[in-house]
């Protein structure tokens, strides 16, 4: 009986390690020339460590263009071509992705920088924005240490109509100055400063 469960137990180990090495390979041909780009110029989010459930809506949007792809639609191509099983290991290896590998380059030393972040801080928990983004009761993509070009252009589709979502993430967007949502997602991005990567 100890024997079955051992063999068991190293043909489910088997699958995760395969699924988790198919989902890599997935990535690195098909998403990390975009998503790993530390290019504020490129306006692709980080994926590593976002929830799944988040991963696999956003990808099942794009593959029926209910959300379109802001740069040039290569997101709505790529969706359409990936299987079922290869959304599911892609994601699962996403999710399980730790996001200490994004490499910050953020200076808290320079001038006007902790003032601007404290500011963001005060702003994003008068907004509430962690009910949904803190919360894995909700499918939100997680939003600490993302790229500031990345949450600024969200915000602004949201604000102009031309991104789908939960009615209250628009109706927030559209309440927003431009130097609120400057602060916001100045302080969201220089959250990557808190995650402990060292260990």
């Amino acid at each position: 009986m100890r024997n079955i469960i051992i063999l068991i137990g190293c043909l489910l180990a088997f699958s995760f390690f395969a699924r988790a090495n198919d989902g890599k390979k997935i990535y690195q041909n098909k998403c990390a020339t975009c998503h790993d780009s530390t290019s504020e110029s490129m306006t692709t989010p980080f994926l590593h460590g976002q929830e799944k459930r988040f991963l696999i809506q956003a990808i099942n949007d794009f593959r029926i263009d209910k959300r379109t792809d802001h740069i040039m639609n290569s997101m709505n191509n790529i969706a359409k071509t990936l299987t079922e099983k290869e959304i599911e290991d892609v994601t699962a290896y996403l999710a399980a992705h730790d996001p200490c590998v994004v490499q910050s380059t953020l200076n808290p030393r320079e001038s006007g920088w902790i003032e601007k972040f404290r500011e963001g801080q005060r702003l994003v928990t008068e907004k509430n924005c962690l009910h949904c983004h803190g919360s894995f009761h909700h499918a939100a993509p997680r939003l600490y240490g993302q790229k500031k070009s990345y949450l600024d252009k969200s915000i602004e589709l949201f604000r102009e109509d031309k991104r789908p979502g939960f009615f209250k993430m628009i109706d927030i967007a559209k309440s927003l100055s431009d130097d609120e949502i400057d602060k916001m997602t100045h302080y969201l991005n220089g959250m990557i400063l808190m995650r402990d990567c060292h260990i």
